[in-house]
């Protein structure tokens, strides 16, 4: 990224438009729960430095403090104080939740947990040295517990069973076989899970936007369809074909990404990360920010 050459302030009336827009929901998303005015500042002050630090950079001269305040516009005894804090809400995903999300991807991809029209297989909960004893007939490799043990042997399959049903990704039926939720993708459940990809999410939508309104070559992905002057009749038909429509890629494009990853599985530069997203949002004409609840992700 360029150094910035101007000291003066001078910032788009396009762009500011847009930042307010955006920023709406946020604010009354911060306000419901108590994040005040004082408490953002100081956080956008870190983040500020942060950015300056690692994205303003002048090839072959230090980053200094004095330069870091001039781009920012944060003091420069703040720069002092706030230099070296970094934040990534990948590294701070729970260790239960990331084995949640691999042992979901994995049933949901690989051909053997998959019936001939491709959706997910009951699995029984125990594996077969288990099921012996109470003389059921199954392969050892297609349960429940022997997926778990695939991905980490060190957590118990009970403890990671008891989390999906919490979540309510999966349900147990009357012969003990665990049966994985059709919209498994997307969990609709746990508030810290909500909160950690609202923050990863977001990011990387806003990252996107980023990129493009840079002129970057090559763009990346970021579409959308809206209408208005529709009844709440013609949303709800929307909202149901868009839900069966949206599950189906995402669907396809995991299949596609953990056979490419397992191809590439050992490779120095396998080092890429994607993230695709669905979103369907509904609401009134008027509103710049509707209500949560007319909200659907």
């Amino acid at each position: 990224m360029p150094p910035v050459k101007k000291t003066t302030y001078n910032p788009s009336k396009e762009v500011t438009k847009a930042l307010r827009f955006l920023l709406y929901p946020l604010v009354k998303l911060m306000l419901r729960y108590q994040i005040t005015y004082p408490f953002i500042i100081k956080l956008l002050k870190e983040i500020y430095v942060q950015v300056a630090e690692q994205e303003y950079k002048i090839k072959g001269k230090r980053q200094t403090n004095s330069r870091i305040s001039l781009i920012s516009g944060v003091h420069r005894k703040d720069v002092k104080v706030l230099r070296g804090i970094t934040f990534n809400y990948e590294d701070d995903l729970p260790v239960g939740m990331t084995l949640s999300n691999l042992l979901i991807i994995r049933w949901c991809a690989e051909t053997k947990y998959l019936n001939k029209k491709g959706e997910p297989l009951p699995l029984p909960r125990l594996n077969n040295s288990v099921a012996k004893k109470h003389h059921k007939k199954q392969d050892e490799h297609l349960s429940f517990e022997a997926l778990v043990r695939s991905i980490n042997k060190d957590i118990r399959p009970r403890s990671v069973l008891d989390e999906l049903l919490r979540l309510k990704i999966v349900h147990v039926c009357a012969d003990d076989k665990v049966w994985l939720h059709k919209n498994a993708l997307v969990s609709d459940e746990g508030f810290k899970e909500k909160a950690i990809y609202l923050g990863l999410n977001l990011h990387d939508h806003i990252a996107v936007c980023t990129h493009n309104m840079s002129d970057k070559k090559p763009s990346m992905l970021e579409r959308c369809l809206h209408y208005d002057k529709l009844t709440a009749e013609d949303v709800e038909v929307l909202a149901t074909k868009a839900r069966k429509m949206g599950m189906e890629m995402l669907q396809i494009l995991n299949k596609e990404a953990f056979e490419l990853q397992k191809k590439s599985a050992g490779k120095k530069e396998a080092d890429k990360r994607i993230n695709y997203g669905i979103y369907f949002m509904r609401g009134e004409m008027s509103d710049f920010g509707s209500d949560d609840e007319q909200d659907e992700k």
